[in-house]
């Protein structure tokens, strides 16, 4: 049985509570604490749920999509997407709304940013899939990135 740890963590609302339980290794892992209770303080279906998971999968593409690093944003909340595309890369198939989210991604036009993430995860086969363990199936970024669509209206 591993070691009863503390788990510390800030979210608006919580004021630095700190749950306690048994990590493994100190770390929760994508099917832990960290998602249920992030869930719990915005509600799952809420809007605020939805910008909290659109701006884990962006931190995720933008660690992904930095090649000078080898860290990996791991995107604990996206086990509540469902597969389903999240607002904020739906509104990327504007062209002046992907220009944001390209900016945000480091910079770049379509081609450029689909390159560098297939490139990198050609490198890296373990970014494309999340979740593999999970009762749903591995989820794939592509697909909750909407990379496809991303530029494709005025």
């Amino acid at each position: 049985m591993a070691e009863c740890n503390e788990l510390e963590f800030e979210l608006p609302g919580f004021s630095g509570r700190k749950i306690e339980g048994n990590f493994e290794g100190g770390n929760v892992s994508s099917d832990g604490v960290l998602p249920d209770l992030i869930c719990e303080r915005c509600g799952r279906f809420s809007s605020a749920f939805e910008s909290v998971m659109g701006a884990d999968l962006l931190l995720n593409v933008r660690s992904l999509l930095d090649e000078t690093s080898d860290q990996w944003w791991y995107p604990h909340t996206l086990i509540y997407s469902a597969s389903r595309v999240l607002p904020l890369f739906v509104r990327a198939e504007q062209s002046d709304q992907f220009r944001t989210l390209a900016h945000l991604l480091g910079g770049g036009n379509k081609q450029e940013l689909e390159q560098r993430f297939l490139g990198r995860l050609e490198k890296q086969q373990r970014f494309g899939r999340l979740f593999a363990s999970s009762s749903e199936g591995p989820v794939s970024l592509k697909t909750l990135m909407n990379l496809d669509r991303w530029d494709t209206t005025n």
